[in-house]
Formats: C-alpha cells, structure tokens, sequence
C-alpha cells in the first residue's frame, strides 16, 4: 500500500489470557509491518493462535505477569518508528482512523497522545475525561465538537509519539493495573504535552473481553482499582489525602465484608474483601505487584 501510515507506527498489544480476542485483534493489524505482541505470562492459547494468524509476529513471552504497564513499556523499548500505538487486544482501529491519527499527530507539535473516540460494537459511546487538578476520571455524554484537549483520556487505542513517551519514561512501574494510564497523562500534562482527542475518528472497544472474567481475575480488578486509586491520589494530590480515603475504604469495605460473610453472599465478600485487602496494602506501604 502507497504512503501506508501504518509503516510510521509500531503497534504494542499486551496479552493475558486473551485467547478470545486475539486473533480478531492480530487479523485487523494486516496493514501494520511493526507489531509487537507482549504476553503477561497466560496459561491458554493466546500466543499461539497469535502466531497461527500472522505467522513471524514478534512476541515477548514473559515468565510472569508483570503487570500492564511494565509490559507496554517493553514493547515501546524496541519501537523503531516516531509513533507507537498502545492497542488493547479487545480494541480497533481502521486504516483510515490510523490515518486520521497520525495527521492530527502531525498538526500538533506538543501532542504527546492522540486518540478516537471510542464506541462499543452497540454503537455505546466510551469517553472519559478528566479535568485540571482532578485524579479521577468521569464519563461524560456529551461530546464536544471538534478536536479537544483534556488531562485524561481511555488508554485502549493510543497514538503516542515515542519521543515524548521517553520523555517522561513511560508508565510508572509500580502501577500493576489500573490508573496507570490517568498517572501517565497527567505526567505528560506535567511535562508541558497535550492529550489530544479527535471526536471525528472512531475507534471499538469491547471493555473487559481482553480477559476471562473469572473469580480470581475479578478480585485481582477489584483489589487493584482500589490500590491504584490511593497511589494516584498520594501522587498526584496529597498523601494525607490518600491516607485519609485509605482508612475510609478499609473500615468501609471490611465492615462490608464481615456483614455479607454472616449474610452468606461469598461474591459480595470476595469483592469487600479485596478493596479491604488493597486499602490495607496501601497504608502500609506495600506493593501493587
């Protein structure tokens, strides 16, 4: 393909048990020559059903799951190109959407990120935005007209440019799941780079399909919402602030726990407990991973 924009963007996928969307994910990338699959240690099918689809695809294989962001910035390590595109396995973009990303890349000097607006399949739209001074991010409806800057947007598709990707060293590390893409934004923001959304490109994300919805997978989210949440606030507001919400979500969510472990609902005390567990982490100073 002529002036293919795909040629100027390494593609980073991060894989964990993916089995059910990865070949839908690696099949719509026939365009992309620079696509590196990161796979956080899954126990099913999902590196070889990549590997079966698109035959020569580089892969890392980690030997344990190190978490999302870690994996990201392994695959950005070895990007060759000026743009890389951060793409969940249960996401899409179009040529043309890709396209339109890396023009509006090109326009704007200081983006650091570009990205569309997301739908699901249903057409159900997907923004969430954050604003000056806030470190949680909220839905909103209403979609503004025209391209827009904001302090946050949906890590799913991600058009960055890699050097202000270096620039601030990529995601923090320490984040296992979750916030990792609202810390990243608001220390691009910190660094002087815009979040650049364009409403007129659109892009698919069926959130949650990335992953099996199991048991442990739920507490695992559970637990690691809420650590990742006190770990953005302690950041990126104040520790005393984060300490205070983390003793109001451990008495919260314990008390929670016991009262539904009497009423004999094991979901409920499963999801109470892991929020409890994770708040408890935080306070005293242990880690995500």
């Amino acid at each position: 393909m002529a002036n293919n924009p795909w040629d100027r963007v390494t593609v980073v996928l991060v894989t964990y048990n993916s089995e059910q969307v990865i070949e839908g994910v690696v099949a719509s990338l026939v365009d992309a020559p620079n696509v590196i699959l990161v796979d956080n240690a899954s126990d099913d099918e999902t590196v070889a059903i990549a590997k079966r689809t698109r035959p020569g695809i580089e892969c890392i294989v980690n030997a344990t799951n190190r978490g999302l962001g870690a994996a990201v910035n392994q695959g950005f390590a070895r990007a060759t190109t000026d743009l890389g595109l951060l793409l969940n396995p249960d996401a899409r973009i179009s040529t043309d959407g890709l396209a339109a990303l890396v023009s509006a890349a090109d326009d704007n000097e200081k983006a650091g990120i570009v990205a569309p607006l997301l739908e699901n399949s249903a057409g159900r739209l997907e923004l969430f935005l954050m604003g000056p001074f806030e470190h949680t991010h909220h839905p909103i409806q209403t979609v503004p007209e025209g391209p827009f800057c904001t302090w946050f947007t949906t890590g799913a598709v991600w058009l960055a440019k890699m050097d202000a990707w270096r620039h601030i060293g990529g995601f923090d590390e320490a984040i296992f799941l979750y916030n990792d893409d609202a810390d990243l934004c608001l220390r691009l923001c910190g660094a002087g780079f815009h979040l650049l959304v364009v409403p007129e490109i659109r892009g698919t994300h069926e959130g949650g399909m990335s992953v099996p919805d199991t048991p442990y997978v739920r507490w695992l989210k559970d637990w690691h919402q809420t650590w990742s949440h006190l770990f953005l606030l302690n950041r990126h507001g104040s520790p005393e602030a984060a300490a205070r919400q983390g003793r109001r979500l451990l008495w919260r969510h314990g008390a929670k726990a016991l009262l539904y472990l009497v009423l004999v609902r094991p979901k409920k005390v499963r999801g109470n407990w892991a929020k409890a567990s994770a708040a408890w982490a935080f306070l005293r100073g242990r880690p995500s991973h």
